[in-house]
């Protein structure tokens, strides 16, 4: 199950509507753990409040970007010339999955506005808050040993699980092992963004595509501890995208 780690291209920027929701999570003074090699879910966590953040992912580039994309945040006053800045990184790959920076100021707190903006650049300057990085790949989690959470981040990355699903071994059974261990590192009351949906449509629900599987697998396993959350997409007209959360009860 485990996978090699690698060292392969990072997102500049999310592609995720991560304003939209995070709104939904309680963020402040929590202790995330968070994937996300556009470091994006990170900085976002931070200036909600965020005092003590994990960024766990299986690409060794993410930390060398994300240290990178905090320098240029706190040497550029302005928004725009940030994202330029950003773009024109040459020290790790970036990927060329990218939305323009108009579409960003709505999909990422952060650059919602200029008061948003240089909160974060005074957060990143002051310090306050402990920040750690573990490159290892998301299916294995051992090395957090007894370490607990109180909001997980998990992006899009459980839609693929029935890729690595063994010869005679059931989705459900794969779900139910990867999601014990995640359990396990959550405190009680706290809060797991197990999916993350890009163009949902309830309508989907009912075809065989494998994500859209793997999501009524989650639902009928996780009942009514979960909710199903849909937000406007702000690339498409007429277009949601979604997060399927967890919260573990005391």
């Amino acid at each position: 199950m485990k996978k090699e780690v690698f060292k392969g291209e990072v997102y500049p920027f999310t592609t995720e509507e991560i304003a939209a929701y995070f709104s939904l999570i309680d963020f402040y003074k929590k202790k995330v753990f968070t994937v996300g090699s556009s470091f994006d879910q990170v900085l976002n966590a931070l200036l909600l409040g965020s005092k003590d953040v994990l960024l766990y992912d299986i690409n060794e580039n993410a930390k060398e970007f994300s240290q990178i994309k905090m320098e240029i945040i706190k040497d550029t006053p302005s928004r725009e010339e940030m994202y330029k800045k950003v773009l024109d990184v040459k020290d790790v790959p970036l990927s060329n999955d990218l939305f323009s920076y108009d579409l960003l100021t709505k999909m990422n707190y952060y650059m919602s506005s200029d008061e948003n903006y240089e909160k974060l650049r005074n957060i990143l300057k002051l310090k306050d808050y402990n920040l750690r990085y573990i490159q290892g790949d998301i299916l294995d989690i051992s090395c957090l040993k007894d370490e607990k959470f109180d909001v997980m981040i998990l992006s899009n990355i459980l839609q693929y699980l029935p890729s690595f699903t063994r010869e005679g071994e059931s989705d459900e059974n794969l779900f139910k092992q990867i999601f014990k261990s995640f359990y396990e590192h959550l405190n009680n009351d706290g809060l797991v963004q197990l999916l993350y949906y890009y163009g949902f449509t309830p309508s989907l629900l009912r075809c065989n595509y494998q994500s859209y599987k793997y999501l009524r697998i989650m639902l009928n396993l996780l009942c009514e501890e979960v909710r199903f959350e849909e937000f406007n997409n702000s690339n498409a007209n007429n277009s949601n995208d979604a997060v399927l959360l967890y919260r573990k009860k005391g």
